[in-house]
């Protein structure tokens, strides 16, 4: 786990690793709109590729990069 700027905990994420999750009561909300969000860091190299998968059967999930 990482910590940001701000003191707020952030999950790592690994390149190829999949993550699975939830929006919570529990997790951060955005000072505009107060949607709730999760926050992840990857590391990677300049010039690296990656692809990025958002998907949700609930609500219309977006990314922030």
């Amino acid at each position: 786990m990482v910590v940001s700027p701000n003191g707020w905990a952030q999950s790592s994420i690994q390149v190829s690793q999949v993550r699975q999750g939830s929006l919570t009561d529990a997790d951060k909300r955005l000072d505009s709109d107060g949607s709730r969000y999760d926050w992840y860091v990857l590391q990677g190299r300049s010039g690296q590729r990656v692809k990025i998968e958002l998907k949700s059967p609930s609500f219309k999930p977006y990314l922030v990069l």
